[in-house]
């Protein structure tokens, strides 16, 4: 029969003699790199996400400055570029009318006539005037043209259909 001490028989089973090193659950310690991988993962996909839509959104930013223009001209009649304007001079700088005129030329306007105000009571500062909503977009490039930012439309009749007035150069 077999002994109750150990080795007498020389039978040796697996749990007395366990392995060497961990086993199972007992795992080494991870190391920082795959600790902190899922975050840096989280991190890239973020900014990605973020680079995209600044992306995106400068590039509608950059239409929309492009077509500026455009998008602040009211739907209706094109600009007519054979419309007659003219071009006062309310000031005392002598031909400031005609470099207006001019200017306007040569951005294909082909119907403008430089005069001096006729009249000793000027608007306040400079305008364009113009007749008729069939005639707002026409003016309104006028005043882009010659650097004037108040444009307005009047109800009683004007010499022309538009008409820019410079009371200071």
């Amino acid at each position: 029969m077999a002994s109750s001490s150990k080795g007498d028989s020389g039978f040796c089973d697996e749990f007395e003699t366990p392995p060497t090193g961990p086993v199972g659950a007992h795992r080494g310690p991870k190391s920082r790199w795959r600790r902190f991988l899922p975050y840096f993962v989280a991190l890239c996909v973020a900014l990605a996400f973020g680079l995209g839509a600044w992306g995106v959104w400068t590039e509608v930013g950059i239409r929309n400055s492009q077509h500026g223009a455009e998008a602040l001209q009211p739907m209706g009649s094109p600009v007519d570029k054979g419309t007659v304007v003219i071009v006062y001079n309310a000031t005392e700088v002598s031909g400031l009318a005609g470099q207006n005129r001019t200017t306007l030329k040569n951005q294909g306007f082909s119907n403008v006539l430089a005069q001096d105000w006729p009249d000793s009571q000027a608007p306040s500062s400079n305008v364009v005037w113009y007749n008729g909503a069939d005639n707002e977009n026409t003016a309104n490039q006028v005043a882009s043209d010659l650097g004037i930012s108040q444009v307005v439309e009047q109800s009683y009749p004007l010499n022309a259909p538009i008409e820019a007035i410079f009371v200071t150069p």
